[in-house]
């Protein structure tokens, strides 16, 4: 008779230690020191911060900030003594009414399309600011679609 290796005995894995090197290296990770660094930083100075949204069937919506120094805690709020003031194309349209937490809104005057808009913001104790827009011109919508056939086509 022939000598048979018996396949009935199945051979046992060896013992595979990955995972206890991830364990490993997960607890240095996680158990690592860590260093406080104490640095002087210049104090924060606030300035005005202005947000505006303008479409052409809303009126304008002007918000207006302070900036946050990056360690201040507080809230954003709104400033409420700014004066606004709309410019289209250059020339001044007035100055936006005071609303509530900071926002400015135009009551009486929607933009339109293709021209330039700006507004110029002061309030007491920061230094005026100002932004810029263009509104696009309106998109012509389409109204007649047609369809030829290629001259290649093989139809």
């Amino acid at each position: 008779m022939q000598n048979v290796p018996d396949k009935s005995k199945k051979k046992k894995p060896a013992k595979v230690r990955v995972p206890l090197l991830l364990l490993g290296c997960a607890q240095m990770l996680f158990l690592s020191c860590e260093t406080i660094v104490d640095m002087d930083l210049p104090e924060h100075d606030p300035s005005l911060v202005v947000n505006a949204l303008f479409t052409s069937d809303s009126m304008f919506s002007v918000h207006v900030s302070r900036s946050l120094g990056i360690l201040d805690d507080g809230e954003l709020t709104g400033i409420t003594n700014a004066v606004v003031e709309l410019r289209e194309n250059g020339a001044s349209r007035g100055v936006l009414a005071p609303g509530y937490s900071g926002y400015y809104i135009s009551s009486t005057f929607a933009p339109s399309p293709g021209n330039a808009y700006s507004v110029i913001v002061s309030a007491p104790g920061y230094f005026a600011v100002s932004a810029a827009d263009t509104m696009p011109a309106a998109v012509v919508p389409v109204t007649i679609l047609s369809y030829r056939d290629s001259a290649y086509s093989k139809d």
